[in-house]
């Protein structure tokens, strides 16, 4: 079907009206452009359909530049409705999956992680992560932890059965055995370097921490507790990072005072200019998560998570959401559910991804 109608047998040249050619209808010297019925029958009533499933009345004209081309204007108009609605975005919102719905669970929830069926959010002012059941929703105390180990936590990342806590206050990353709350003083790190972390990730044995205080992002090795300054990226600058998140070798870290995303080489711990994304659209992004090339960036002026090709920086306007928050500190993204942390409501707003078509 992607032949070009210019290069078959019996057509009109391409003129201004019909800078594609044109099918030429017989004199009645076999002259005409040949048709096969069934084809034919099945292209009208495509195009019949496709008009009609969009709302366009056909004119019972040739789509042409004096016209008008209602076939493309039909199919642009399916791609920035059904079609995209339908495509990936979490457009449906799950209320009944928010956690800390009702109030008292959480007070300052500020970012979170899930394993398996458990989320792990940091309450900054009760100074504790609170475990939540995600099949249940329900709250579990008893699995809590960093009640008078953790001051002002921030961000967390989880692996190997080791929960990694950044605290303000405290200016260190502590560490907890998940499974049994315990925390563990003989392997947290970064006390007397960082000023402020905040975002966290782990990669291997390697640590990066965004530091909102130094303006860069630093990284230590979890086995030596070592800082590994040689690797550390963005002095000079990143302003006020908040987070971070590493994909294909790259780090994406969001600056509230720039405004956007900078990207760096994490090999060469070098800035990415032309990688960088969000310039126009972010104000005071705070967070940020990965999957696949699509970045969602938890903006806080906004109150809002935008989607961003984090290869090009497109930003996909018609994906943005999370019109019913009122503020916004973080986001995880699991098994095609978005979970959003939303401050002043004190829960986490739960919405669901629909997958049955890909982005056109």
């Amino acid at each position: 079907m992607a032949r070009k109608l210019a290069n078959q047998t019996n057509v009109e040249v391409p003129s201004g009206a019909f800078p594609f050619a044109r099918i030429k209808d017989d004199s009645g010297g076999s002259d005409g452009t040949p048709v096969e019925e069934k084809v034919y029958g099945d292209m009208h009533q495509f195009f019949a359909k496709l008009l009609d499933s969009v709302g366009i009345i056909a004119n019972d004209l040739p789509d042409n530049v004096t016209n008008g081309f209602q076939l493309f204007e039909a199919l642009d108009k399916l791609a920035l409705g059904p079609i995209r609605q339908i495509h990936g975005l979490f457009n449906q919102r799950l209320a009944g999956e928010d956690l800390g719905v009702g109030g008292g669970d959480l007070t300052l929830p500020n970012n979170m992680f899930i394993v398996g069926t458990k989320a792990y959010v940091v309450d900054s002012t009760q100074g504790e992560v609170v475990v939540f059941d995600l099949l249940t929703g329900l709250h579990i105390p008893a699995e809590d932890f960093g009640t008078g180990a953790l001051t002002f936590p921030t961000g967390i990342y989880i692996t190997g059965g080791k929960a990694y806590v950044t605290d303000n206050t405290q200016s260190e990353v502590v560490v907890f055995n998940v499974a049994t709350g315990a925390a563990i003083p003989a392997e947290d790190f970064g006390f007397g370097v960082l000023s402020l972390p905040t975002g966290i990730q782990i990669i291997g044995n390697k640590a990066y921490i965004a530091d909102f205080g130094l303006g860069e992002v630093i990284v230590f090795d979890i086995t030596t507790l070592g800082h590994l300054v040689a690797e550390d990226f963005g002095s000079g600058l990143l302003v006020t990072p908040g987070d971070l998140f590493i994909a294909n070798g790259k780090g994406y870290v969001t600056d509230s005072t720039l405004g956007r995303v900078v990207t760096f080489d994490v090999a060469t711990q070098t800035n990415i200019p032309a990688e960088d994304f969000g310039a126009t659209e972010l104000t005071t992004p705070i967070r940020i998560f990965i999957i696949g090339n699509k970045a969602y960036v938890a903006e806080a002026t906004l109150d809002r998570v935008l989607v961003f090709d984090r290869l090009n920086g497109f930003n996909f306007n018609e994906e943005t959401f999370g019109s019913e928050l009122v503020g916004i500190t973080g986001i995880f993204i699991n098994d095609n559910k978005a979970y959003v942390i939303d401050p002043v409501a004190d829960e986490v707003l739960v919405y669901n991804q629909n997958l049955l078509l890909n982005h056109i």
